[in-house]
């Protein structure tokens, strides 16, 4: 055992001047599920604009003769994978939407098997990896041998391309071919909405815009393909991501060279203490304040005026978008449930936002003999 973790180690050392995007995880043994403490955590950085990242998993049982027991990974964005083994009672009001997570089953046969993701959401992912229960399993003290199952594991991240930066308050002429152009451009984090154009296409608009920004719950780009028929050809993205920035590729549909004139619009909102009139589409409030109560895992987001919690009374209209910002922490906040307050009054709407991360241990199932 020891002798294969030292050539891990070694394999480790001697591709880190070659392959710099390649990072590792040392080995870990992986317990059998009985509740979630038993799960191996394992986070993962992912740049922004990386094109693909790789996992290099290889697990392995000692003694090798031992059963060739299932070993369970589920990968997440952004929060710790929630899990159900046992298929047990969750808490109400708990999100059980598992359609955002990656699942993989590996072998312990010590050889590696590999999982690609293209286009991944730039920022924190997370794993959990385990066994299956074994509660039930009978095994007679002093007759069976002792069996343990270990995980090593590589992510790599290829170099990012190379991205064109380019600005949003004036137009950019490119020369787009069957090749990716690559793009990129950031917003203002009062930004509700924006709107990529490509203009004035010499000789046609045969061209195919991808949103490179990984979306939650889809696995592959936004594709949009236009033609002369259908110009100028649009991209619209609501309620983008500002804390990133925006990344696309431009290319033509044919084998043709094409000229176009590209253009961002961008529809950003006007601040509650500022001139609001009738032509207002969007009010931008300041930031929620964040309150810790004094259990680890119950946290509001509010405003506090004087030492005193002050709920904010909205007036809500069809025509008018509300936003309350509030940030949450990338390594504290995760693995939560946001619950939404709102009390409604004839007039205005009274609207009290409280943030509250839930934990709970899943009730084991009574069993009678």
């Amino acid at each position: 055992m020891k002798k294969h973790f030292i050539s891990f180690i070694l394999f480790s050392l001697y591709f880190r001047d070659f392959c710099s995007s390649l990072r590792w995880i040392a080995e870990e043994e992986i317990k059998a599920y009985g509740m979630y403490r038993d799960v191996k955590l394992t986070r993962y950085d992912i740049s922004p604009g990386t094109k693909q990242v790789t996992w290099d998993f290889r697990p392995r049982r000692y003694p090798a003769n031992c059963e060739e027991v299932p070993i369970y990974v589920v990968l997440q964005y952004g929060s710790i994978p929630s899990l159900n083994p046992n298929n047990e009672t969750y808490p109400k009001y708990f999100d059980v939407d598992t359609s955002h997570q990656t699942r993989v089953t590996l072998k312990p046969d010590n050889t590696s098997q590999f999982l690609n993701i293209s286009s991944p959401r730039p920022g924190s992912w997370y794993s959990a990896i385990y066994r299956p229960s074994e509660e039930g399993k009978i095994v007679q003290s002093g007759l069976s041998r002792s069996c343990k199952y270990y995980l090593s594991l590589a992510y790599d991240t290829p170099e990012d391309v190379q991205y064109l930066p380019v600005p949003t308050s004036q137009s950019t002429q490119l020369t787009l071919t069957d090749s990716i152009s690559h793009i990129k451009f950031d917003v203002e984090p009062d930004t509700y909405e924006f709107t990529l154009s490509l203009n004035d296409c010499q000789p046609d608009c045969d061209v195919q815009i991808i949103y490179l920004n990984q979306q939650l719950n889809s696995s592959l780009p936004n594709i949009v393909n236009c033609s002369t028929d259908n110009a100028p050809c649009q991209y619209t993205v609501i309620s983008p991501d500002i804390n990133l920035a925006h990344r696309f590729g431009l290319r033509t549909i044919n084998s043709s060279t094409v000229n176009v004139t590209l253009d961002i619009e961008v529809k950003e909102c006007v601040g509650h203490e500022e001139n609001v009139t009738n032509t207002t589409s969007c009010i931008y409030y300041k930031t929620l304040d964040r309150l810790q109560f004094n259990n680890d895992f119950n946290v509001a987001f509010t405003y506090i005026i004087n030492d005193t919690i002050h709920p904010i009374k909205l007036n809500v209209t069809k025509d008018v978008v509300n936003i309350l910002p509030f940030d949450v922490q990338p390594n504290l906040d995760i693995g939560g449930t946001l619950n939404l307050e709102l009390a409604l009054n004839s007039f205005p709407l009274v609207c009290y936002l409280k943030y509250y991360f839930l934990v709970h241990r899943l009730s084991k199932k009574q069993q009678t003999i």
